[in-house]
């Protein structure tokens, strides 16, 4: 077997979205490198550094500094040329430290939206695009990144019966086919039941499709994505006709008009973010709740995703009142 045959092996172990991330920020790497009459290879403190410093003065955030420096040296290690030593790494420990004291500064999340909130700005979404509505409420209640939503096509959203508390439900299968946790490049498929009929036993001749058009919730995210997806032309039309930057510009002024305030992290990551809140605020367990959402760990859930959201008032006040009251 020849060596490229085996890291083209080792190279798979790594999720496409990975690779992309790690391409980008090599060629960001050489790009500044070069700009400075140096030699990107081998990588050394010198140029690392280099990277670090530009990129600090430029006020990136300190987070996408580490993130690009991690993919640069990963490259480097991958094709060996990464020179170190130990002094090195002291040093690059150094730089890191002190990007951060120039970078850091107060750290805004993405605006967290209350169950209520959340259906205002499906509304106002509507009015603004009917197609950003529909890609927020699937997100939001379904869990999805930005780009996992957007990479949807009509063929992978699939009508489904769900067995819900003694009865029977409409809803859909999504299929969630590209995803930055998903290394294996299998795809995930994930259930949405219909949150506005109730369960009910339907006779042998109900179908699926037949009951779905019963719903016409503007909050039910399964058959408000099952209606899309019927109106494409092919099975493999995107879901949602909408650009990343034109979703992200109606997002923000719903949420806005809303919330009644400009002065709000309004971001794409909001529909997921809130989603998370919701259901763990519903009695989901972390578990069963970053698996359903595909997270890489339920510590990254737990001190991000759920830090400063609605439920912890509540619960920070609940039980402080049992434990105070007379």
């Amino acid at each position: 077997m020849s060596a490229s045959s085996i890291s083209g092996f080792v190279s798979t172990a790594y999720a496409q979205s990975t690779h992309k991330q790690i391409e980008t920020a090599q060629r960001f790497y050489v790009t500044i490198v070069k700009s400075k009459r140096l030699s990107p290879t081998p990588v050394t403190i010198d140029s690392l550094t280099l990277m670090i410093c530009c990129m600090a003065r430029s006020e990136y955030k300190f987070s996408t500094i580490t993130k690009y420096l991690s993919h640069v040296q990963r490259w480097a290690i991958r094709e060996g040329i990464l020179v170190l030593s130990e002094q090195d790494k002291l040093n690059l420990n150094l730089a890191l430290r002190a990007a951060k004291k120039l970078t850091d500064g107060p750290t805004r999340q993405a605006a967290t939206l209350s169950k209520s909130e959340i259906e205002s700005v499906v509304v106002a979404l509507d009015v603004l695009s009917p197609v950003a509505a529909d890609l927020f409420i699937l997100g939001t209640v379904g869990l999805l990144r930005v780009g996992e939503a957007l990479a949807l096509k009509a063929g992978h959203i699939n009508p489904a019966w769900f067995t819900i508390k003694g009865g029977n439900a409409t809803g859909i299968i999504v299929f969630i086919n590209k995803s930055k946790t998903d290394i294996g490049g299998q795809g995930s498929r994930r259930p949405i039941p219909c949150t506005s009929l109730p369960p009910t036993a339907y006779s042998a001749e109900d179908t699926v499709e037949n009951k779905s058009y019963l719903c016409q919730s503007p909050l039910c995210a399964a058959h408000r994505a099952l209606r899309r997806s019927r109106l494409a032309d092919s099975p493999d039309d995107a879901l949602f006709n909408i650009s990343r930057e034109a979703y992200s510009t109606g997002l923000r002024k719903a949420m806005s008009t809303c919330l009644g305030s400009t002065d709000i992290n309004a971001s794409t990551h909001s529909m997921r973010r809130s989603g998370a809140s919701t259901c763990f605020s519903a009695g989901w367990s972390l578990q069963l709740l970053g698996e359903y959402g595909r997270w890489s760990s339920s510590e990254c859930l737990d001190k991000i995703y759920l830090r400063n959201s609605h439920h912890r008032i509540d619960t920070f006040a609940d039980n402080l009142y049992e434990t105070w009251h007379p």
